[in-house]
């Protein structure tokens, strides 16, 4: 009777599939575990100089599975930009709320991430607003293009050049690898056969510790285009609220 029940429950989850809200809320959830990971065990450190997670017990195993679990956060993040681009009535107004949101959670990413260090590194809000911009880029030259397909793919490589260029030379976070993924979900949007695989693919290739991932691309695979019971603003006030929480937390507890 409970394996009936069971059965019952798992096939009900492969049919009914997940909502956007839940897909949001997991990758805050995951982003969070790991920013902390990062802000307690590499960037925090002991009195003597040591950081956190050479001094505890299986503290580098610790921080690589919690860093591990963070992976999941990104590609949900990239594959919602381009569900918002596409349904979107104000584009202007959606790419302003990332460079708002992004630049609010600028100062505490640097302090939270990094640290001390003095060198540049956009929030991943930058990253989205140049995925948009640059998909943006992509379905006017379609929308210009059409069917010319010997114009349209020189179009959309220098478009996406552009696009990895800004991203790589303002530093921000995951570089050119987030631009194409953003890219490739956009290009295979009716394709989730060719687009999740190739996005994680691709993804995996640009940092080899993102082939971690993986459950990101399964779950999106369930996704069932309902948004659920979610607050809009709630997400972009997170980013920045919890990473000034957590650079808080950790100057209280270790001072720096």
């Amino acid at each position: 009777m409970q394996e009936d029940s069971q059965s019952e429950s798992r096939s009900s989850f492969l049919r009914t599939g997940i909502s956007e809200a839940a897909l949001k809320y997991l990758a805050v959830a995951v982003m969070f575990i790991d920013h902390a990971a990062c802000t307690f065990l590499e960037i925090a450190r002991t009195a003597d100089g040591h950081r956190m997670f050479a001094v505890i017990p299986n503290g580098r195993l610790l921080d690589r599975i919690l860093r591990g679990i963070g992976r999941i956060a990104f590609p949900i993040f990239c594959f919602f930009l381009v569900e918002g681009f596409m349904r979107t009535r104000n584009r202007l107004k959606y790419l302003g709320r990332l460079l708002f949101y992004g630049t609010l959670a600028e100062i505490p990413f640097m302090l939270c991430i990094f640290g001390n260090t003095r060198s540049l590194h956009l929030d991943t809000m930058f990253e989205l607003a140049i995925g948009l911009v640059t998909i943006w880029g992509m379905e006017e030259a379609e929308k210009r293009l059409g069917g010319r397909r010997v114009l349209l793919f020189p179009a959309w490589l220098a478009i996406l050049a552009a696009g990895c260029a800004a991203a790589h030379y303002l530093h921000a976070d995951y570089g050119w690898g987030g631009i194409l993924t953003i890219a490739v979900f956009y290009v295979f949007r009716h394709n989730r056969y060719l687009g999740l695989p190739g996005a994680w693919a691709l993804l995996s290739y640009y940092n080899s510790f993102e082939i971690w991932s993986f459950p990101a691309f399964f779950l999106l695979d369930r996704y069932n285009h309902e948004r659920g019971r979610q607050s809009k603003y709630f997400f972009y006030l997170f980013y920045p609220g919890h990473l000034l929480l957590l650079y808080l937390i950790r100057r209280a507890v270790f001072g720096a």
